[in-house]
């Protein structure tokens, strides 16, 4: 999606911004974006994600039971 971006945005300014203005934005907002994404954007505890709540915790352990079920059932029909 982000390189949809640098694309429509390179050909719609071409239209109206000297040309190497835009050449070197094409550098420029990739690079603005890569570090935007490794400063800006963890959280605390690096790439770990977030804490759940007592809702999702909940969520999740149904999830993962009827995943064992259904894991459960395949290995039997294979016999």
């Amino acid at each position: 999606m982000d390189l949809l971006f640098v694309i429509i945005l390179s050909q719609f300014g071409s239209l109206f911004v000297h040309e190497g203005f835009m050449d070197s934005m094409l550098i420029v907002l990739p690079a603005l974006h890569g570090l935007k994404n490794r400063f800006w954007t963890k959280n605390k505890d690096g790439d770990k994600e977030p804490p759940l709540t007592k809702q999702e915790e909940e969520a999740k352990k149904v999830l993962e039971e009827r995943r064992r079920k259904r894991a459960e059932r395949r290995r039997q029909k294979r016999g």
